[in-house]
């Protein structure tokens, strides 16, 4: 629960930039709380003016729930951008208490000349996509809970990358690296060379300093990352507006505009090239996730669709 002198502000973590987003919103004079997922032990050092909670809300209701008990002015979602099911229920639980509500939004890759990019609608496409290409050493950034659809994939060495260990493995023949990003280009040139690695199987999910290092050809040029859930509105639940969680009003508007200004012009805007939707529409579950296959620069693809 925020200090009630300082304006409470929810943040939905999972992306790196949430971590500098809350030492911002602390900076500014806010009381940010940071909320973890808990599918990971281990967190971004945080200022200790961040207080924390971890694990799920139990759906909509519980969020709404959190979103009261909390007295929070603000929510921003900044969950990671294939965590679709969760950017709804945010969207939706503030929606109904009238609660301001943005959502930081990493650009998506996109690609440029002499990429090689396969775009699958998923990661049983993805395994499929693998099995096409021919490779036969791969490089697997999909998350330690989504191993699953690889493990058929027979007379391939992969190499995991996730920041916790995946137990179980699925997978009958790999080597699993645990780091956590962000990470260098040289950083991941040198780790492509040490594995040999012909393809990389990852999430477009954005940013800068995000860009699979796999889609880079010689010259420097970046590959991208595969579609993302797609988030179309939903009718809007009526719902009615509460109380401000004890923060008194201020020149400008009220507590929660001045709130919401301050996060998206001030904190988000001129830090990240990020969009920021702060529309109380919440977005309809994704008729697909997507992935993305990059073949590794100086290893010739065996299928016509390079």
């Amino acid at each position: 629960m925020g200090d009630p002198r300082r304006p409470a502000v929810l943040v939905l973590a999972g992306t790196t930039e949430a971590a500098a987003l809350l030492a911002a919103l602390d900076a500014e004079g806010a009381a940010p709380t940071a909320s973890f997922a808990g599918r990971t032990r281990t967190t971004a050092a945080l200022p200790p003016g961040v207080a924390v909670r971890t694990g799920g809300f139990g759906g909509v209701d519980g969020l709404a729930a959190a979103l009261v008990e909390g007295r929070y002015d603000a929510v921003v979602d900044a969950t990671h951008p294939f965590a679709a099911q969760m950017s709804r229920h945010v969207a939706l639980a503030a929606d109904r208490l009238g609660v301001p509500r943005l959502r930081l939004v990493r650009p998506p890759w996109t690609e440029v000349a002499g990429d090689r990019w396969h775009r699958v609608a998923d990661l049983g496409a993805a395994a499929d996509a693998v099995r096409a290409l021919g490779a036969r050493r791969v490089l697997l950034t999909t998350g330690r809970m989504e191993l699953g659809p690889f493990a058929a994939v027979a007379g391939v060495h992969f190499l995991t990358r996730s920041v916790e260990a995946p137990d179980p493995l699925p997978l009958a023949d790999a080597t699993v690296l645990l780091d956590r990003g962000p990470f260098t280009v040289a950083g991941e040139r040198a780790l492509l060379a040490e594995h040999a690695i012909e393809l990389v199987v990852t999430k477009d999910s954005g940013g800068r300093g995000h860009r699979p290092e796999a889609g880079r050809r010689p010259g420097g040029r970046p590959g991208g990352g595969g579609r993302r859930p797609t988030r179309r509105p939903a009718r809007r639940r009526g719902g009615h507006r509460r109380r401000s969680g004890g923060v008194g009003p201020r020149p400008g508007g009220s507590p929660s505009r001045v709130l919401t200004e301050t996060v998206r012009h001030r904190i988000i805007a001129p830090r990240w090239n990020a969009s920021v939707d702060s529309s109380s529409s919440p977005p309809r579950p994704p008729a697909r996730a997507s992935t993305g296959c990059w073949p590794t620069p100086g290893r010739r693809c065996r299928t016509s669709c390079c």
